[in-house]
């Protein structure tokens, strides 16, 4: 009997042991699938922009939201609004009011008509 007792409890290491393991790799195929997907991500964006920059107007009305801090990010140190509307597909007003609003949160400076320099 007490030999059952030890098979029972190697048999419950054993298994907590699998499970261990299942866990393990489950979190490494998350990651794995994370950085596939931001990959893809960005690889559709890209072809999006491409499309928007040859002036593809279907892109631009279904694309839908615009992520700016993405945008912020991928922009130069010095850029123009004219980049950016030709990057997003968007209006000059739009663009105007986007430039704006980074002037006021100090994230970039005017350095002349339509030219701007990061801050951060």
């Amino acid at each position: 009997m007490a030999s059952g007792r030890r098979a029972g409890a190697k048999a419950a290491k054993d298994l907590a042991g699998i499970r261990a393991a299942e866990g393990r790799l489950r979190r490494k195929k998350i990651v794995a699938l994370r950085a596939r997907l931001a990959g893809l991500r960005e690889e559709a964006g890209a072809i999006e922009r491409e499309l928007r920059s040859l002036g593809d107007t279907e892109i631009t009305r279904n694309q839908g939201r615009i992520d700016w801090s993405a945008l912020f990010e991928r922009l130069e140190p010095t850029f123009t609004a004219k980049e950016i509307a030709e990057l997003t597909g968007v209006s000059p007003r739009h663009v105007a009011v986007i430039t704006h609003k980074w002037r006021k949160e100090r994230r970039v400076l005017r350095v002349s008509h339509g030219t701007f320099r990061k801050v951060r």
